[in-house]
């Protein structure tokens, strides 16, 4: 996926995850994309590594659900941060790395 294509369909959220995803301050969204980008590395690594090490680090992803992880890798994507391969919503078949590190 390049940064021009368009985000792939992630599952939806439930109405009470939605709520919690909603009510996400800038700041936190941004500490949570620093933590996806900092267990990315200039290697291919599945993204369901990336996605579970960040919500360890994270007092156990804050109560978010791993499908709002995903989905932050697939802004990082867009934004040219990440690059990927595979099926980005499926985390055991894509995998992510450092845009500019190959």
């Amino acid at each position: 996926m390049t940064s021009n294509e368009e985000l792939p369909s992630y599952p939806k959220f439930t109405t009470e995850q939605r709520k919690m995803v909603d009510q996400l301050s800038e700041g936190t969204i941004k500490r949570i994309d620093q933590a996806l980008l900092s267990n990315a590395s200039a290697q291919w690594s599945r993204t369901d590594r990336i996605v579970l090490t960040t919500m360890i680090e994270l007092d156990n992803g804050m109560g978010l659900p791993n499908r709002y992880f995903l989905e932050r890798i697939g802004h990082l994507v867009q934004e040219g941060l990440l690059e990927s391969k595979g099926d980005l919503p499926c985390t055991r078949t894509s995998e992510v790395r450092l845009k500019g590190t190959s």
